[in-house]
């Protein structure tokens, strides 16, 4: 029989929509982002290479995107990191070193500009995850997605956003799924669970918490937060075969 143990992680935010255009010429990119807003559902946007690093060089460490409006989550070879920001407002006399902090690795730190942020990470210890050992599933692209950024003059082609996510062997007999669901309160939810195979040990899978903030764990709920926001990962929830079937667990 197989068995699986599952852990949820849903994060309780507004709808976080997948900015799938970008160009140097900044004329374009408001347009394109305030009708991406209007039109994208929740997903994780695929790094095909448009996503760089501060050092304007690829990052093949990040593997997909999700954003939401002051938030960005990535899915790393690492595991998780969410990315806490405040744009500054035009005019801002923000000091320009604020542009590009030292903890940003990712291209959101030249495409939004100035602003403040925070950064926390979920880094899932000891695991493996590899960029062959992935599938997707749920296309939620429209229409083609190209991006023409200083790091890829010549086009990056056909980028896709999905649903889910599935990595096989984060852990040996351990699988790491991510995806969407819908929500009538904030239009859509980020969850993800491990999948347990048979004769695989559940003790594998450990969790840290790095980065600036307030970090809680009440009620079998982890709970993090700073000054830019916060995340809730409701609680725990471990079943075999079903979720009928619970499996009793805690934090």
């Amino acid at each position: 029989m197989k068995k699986s143990i599952s852990f949820f992680l849903i994060a309780a935010i507004t709808p976080f929509w997948t900015n799938t255009f970008a160009r140097e010429n900044d004329a374009f990119k408001e347009p394109a982002k305030e009708w991406l807003s209007n039109s994208r559902p929740l997903g994780f946007q695929e790094n095909k290479g448009q996503m760089a690093g501060t050092d304007n060089k690829p990052a093949p460490y990040v593997l997909f995107k999700a954003q939401t409006p002051n938030l960005n989550i990535w899915v790393t070879t690492s595991g998780l990191s969410y990315q806490f920001f405040k744009k500054e407002k035009e005019g801002s006399d923000e000091k320009e070193g604020m542009r590009k902090k030292p903890h940003i690795p990712f291209e959101e730190a030249q495409e939004v500009g100035s602003g403040e942020w925070q950064r926390v990470d979920m880094v899932l210890k000891g695991a493996n995850i590899n960029k062959e050992n992935i599938t997707t599933e749920g296309d939620l692209t429209h229409g083609d997605v190209n991006y023409y950024l200083g790091h890829c003059p010549d086009g990056i082609f056909k980028v896709k956003t999905y649903k889910k996510v599935i990595i096989k062997e984060v852990y040996p007999g351990i699988d790491w799924v991510l995806y969407t669901s819908p929500s009538t309160v904030t239009g859509g939810l980020l969850k993800h669970e491990f999948v347990v195979h048979p004769h695989a040990n559940p003790d594998q899978i450990k969790l840290i918490y790095e980065g600036k903030g307030k970090l809680d764990v009440e009620n079998n709920q982890i709970y993090f937060e700073n000054e830019l926001g916060k995340i809730n990962e409701e609680k725990l929830l471990c079943y075999q075969g079903n979720e009928s079937n619970a499996v009793r667990s805690k934090y």
